[in-house]
């Protein structure tokens, strides 16, 4: 069979130029989806360092407040009074004091410990479950206090069985420690408010234990990894705690 002969111009191999073209066409798409992509973590990234550093100026403006309530009252004179004189007119005085500052700063309880750790005074006195009579003096913020003059713990209730922050602050006279304020707070409504968020909020502490969160059965236990997730860290002031921010990849 005779061989048909094409055309030159049918053999003629493409131009270089427009191969490049036609690759350029094809991951035109594919290279301005990858842009938007970076950008679009790079702004959740932000935002959720954003949202790192609001969670954390939150506590740490609570945390103040419960602070400045423990060192007013380590300077009370009622307070001074009955740790140096005892009587039971004197405790109910200043219990009745400390539910006063309690209900108007949003703290969980506020009571007071002589120089053995034993609750003289408390914000709950008139409840069953009042502290007064307790012993708490194995508890580490009032070993921290009566030493360094300042203790905090993130720990369990013995009476209520509730997690919470003490804070802690001695009461002195005359050069002496008397004993100590004790002011524990715990932070529903902050979890709450996390817990409704699209991300995840958390706060952990030197060792990696999850103290606060937006997912409460995480506490006490170490944080699990997230994966397909970013991750934004804030300091809260004050402690050695460190907070800490997830958003899924996925929104972006």
């Amino acid at each position: 069979m005779a061989e048909i002969a094409l055309p030159r111009e049918s053999r003629r191999v493409p131009h270089p130029a427009l191969w490049l073209l036609v690759l350029a066409l094809i991951a035109l798409p594919w290279g301005a989806g990858r842009v938007t992509q970076d950008r679009m973590l790079a702004r959740l990234d932000q935002d959720a360092q954003i949202a790192a550093e609001s969670a954390a100026l939150t506590l740490d403006s609570i945390l103040d407040r419960q602070r400045a309530v423990a060192t007013v009252l380590s300077v009370d004179a009622q307070v001074i009074d009955l740790l140096a004189q005892g009587g039971a007119d004197r405790g109910n005085a200043v219990s009745a004091k400390m539910d006063l500052l309690r209900a108007e700063t949003q703290s969980d309880v506020i009571y007071l410990l002589n120089r053995d750790g034993r609750a003289v005074a408390a914000s709950n006195w008139d409840q069953p479950a009042s502290f007064i009579g307790h012993d708490y003096g194995f508890r580490a913020y009032f070993r921290q206090a009566m030493a360094q003059g300042t203790g905090q713990e993130y720990a369990l209730g013995t009476v209520s069985g509730r997690p919470g922050l003490y804070l802690a602050h001695d009461v002195r006279a005359a050069g002496a420690v008397l004993g100590v304020v004790v002011v524990k707070v715990e932070f529903d409504a902050l979890e709450a408010a996390w817990a409704r968020d699209s991300g995840a909020t958390h706060v952990l502490d030197a060792e990696g234990r999850v103290v606060l969160s937006g997912q409460p059965a995480l506490r006490f236990g170490p944080l699990p990894e997230a994966r397909a997730s970013l991750e934004a860290r804030a300091a809260v002031r004050g402690t050695d705690w460190r907070l800490l921010v997830r958003r899924p990849v996925a929104e972006a």
